[in-house]
């Protein structure tokens, strides 16, 4: 298994990635959109043969104290769970945000969402215990 964070050129494996969670939702020139810009990561789990096994993204909040990053997203494909993949994925942005000196990196979840609980705090992650409410303001 490999990870490898994206970068603009790497829209086909993007799309191939987001293709295993949302079929024919991303279209290459978003994937090459999103790629151009600076504050949004996105890192791909790849087998040994180069067939996305998962990916993360999310995107680096610049904020007057601090940059932080927010992990929006994290999917491995049901075929490859339990193999490393989620944990390699974080690591893999764990260490590109500390190279670009952000703070703290950070995730939203639901309580009842056990696999990502147990991936998000045997990665270190530390539960906060602080209840929110998330309003949502449409734009359109």
């Amino acid at each position: 298994m490999r990870t490898r964070l994206l970068k603009p050129g790497d829209e086909a494996l993007m799309c191939r990635a987001e293709d295993m969670f949302y079929p024919g939702a991303l279209k290459p020139a978003r994937a090459a959109e999103l790629l151009r810009e600076p504050t949004y990561l996105m890192v791909v789990a790849t087998d040994d043969d180069g067939a996305p096994m998962g990916r993360i993204y999310g995107h680096l909040l610049h904020r007057f104290e601090a940059t932080d990053f927010l992990l929006y997203e994290v999917d491995v494909h049901e075929d490859f769970q339990r193999r490393g993949a989620g944990r390699a994925m974080i690591d893999c942005l764990r260490e590109t945000c500390q190279v670009r000196g952000v703070r703290e990196m950070w995730v939203l979840t639901e309580t009842n969402n056990v696999a990502g609980n147990g991936l998000y705090s045997s990665t270190g992650g530390s539960l906060e215990g602080s209840p929110a409410n998330m309003y949502v303001f449409p734009i359109q």
